[in-house]
């Protein structure tokens, strides 16, 4: 039965024919489904999709929010008007079997909290409360402008990933750890003199530090503008050479 599937496991071929075919062979009761997969495209069982979500008490965004898709696809999966590839019915048959080992455990994803809790009024807070604007916050999320003013006004859903990152971010706030976390420091005041300073010190280029660092030169151009803020992988990357470099 796998051949019915293209070569990159993505999508099934033509599920309507093979239905058709096993019945007017006569062997639906014969078939041994080994793979649940083809059974469920086959015979479009995308209730349980729905199913899953409502007993979860899930709307749609944020239902496509856990299996990272848009909201409109999963719409029409529910509605069967496009079928689910197996990369993304291998992530919901995980979720449906640790809701069937434990009832609550969607609402024990911190992200998914999240999404619940009026995520716009918390980046609200947080800008308030730092007393910067949407571009400055732009910055520290390493996101456009235009992005974060759509997340506000609950246009677009913030991914996980923009999550991990403001949850970074809210918690130096929260815990008051700014002035103890030399990261956090680094990309408030001194980020883009920084950088600068090294380079002309030290006679180097700006493609030469990319080199370094293994990113883009561009990238290098935009740290130095203030255009986007520093990561804090690259930022102990560049402070690690830095150290070297200057011994």
């Amino acid at each position: 039965m796998h051949h019915i599937e293209n070569n990159n496991y993505k999508q099934i071929y033509f599920p309507d024919t093979i239905k058709k075919i096993i019945n007017y062979l006569d062997i639906e009761k014969k078939i041994i489904w080994n793979d649940k997969y083809l059974k469920f495209i086959i015979y479009d069982e995308y209730k349980e999709i729905t199913n899953f979500r409502l007993k979860a008490n899930l709307n749609k965004k944020d239902m496509a929010s856990l299996l990272n898709v848009n909201t409109c696809t999963l719409s029409k999966w529910e509605k069967g008007i496009s079928k689910i590839s197996r990369k993304n019915y291998d992530k919901f048959k995980l979720l449906l079997d640790l809701q069937n080992k434990k009832e609550n455990y969607v609402f024990n994803d911190n992200y998914l909290l999240f999404l619940k809790n009026n995520p716009q009024i918390q980046i609200l807070n947080y800008i308030k409360k730092e007393q910067v604007d949407i571009k400055e916050f732009s910055k520290r999320m390493n996101r456009h402008p235009i992005n974060i003013k759509k997340m506000i006004n609950g246009r677009t859903t913030i991914t996980r990933k923009q999550y991990y990152k403001f949850k970074e971010l809210l918690k130096s706030q929260e815990l008051g750890i700014i002035t103890s976390d030399p990261y956090i420091n680094f990309i408030k005041t001194e980020q883009a003199n920084y950088i600068y300073k090294f380079l002309k010190n030290n006679n180097m280029s700006r493609a030469e530090l990319s080199r370094k660092l293994s990113v883009g030169r561009c990238t290098v151009e935009r740290w130095i503008r203030n255009e986007i803020v520093i990561s804090k992988k690259n930022y102990y990357n560049l402070m690690n050479f830095v150290n070297e470099y200057t011994k």
